[in-house]
């Protein structure tokens, strides 16, 4: 199964931060995972997927930096 990064996704409650997951008899991506609360606007779910990634980001490089 394909699923995709963390991103930004839309449903009627709101936007979110989640993934989706590739359905071949659909031929086309579908929701997989919804990893945050509903926000009201894009701007705020996009600013939540940043804060992961650099977070994501900063553990990753410490735990190579003590190998």
């Amino acid at each position: 199964m394909k699923i995709s990064e963390y991103k930004v996704m839309k449903s009627p409650a709101g936007y979110y931060v989640g993934k989706e997951y590739y359905d071949d008899d659909f031929n086309d991506w579908l929701p997989y995972s919804r990893n945050s609360d509903y926000y009201s606007s894009q701007k705020e779910a996009k600013r939540l997927l940043d804060m992961i990634i650099k977070t994501y980001t900063q553990n990753y490089k410490t735990l190579l930096d003590e190998n």
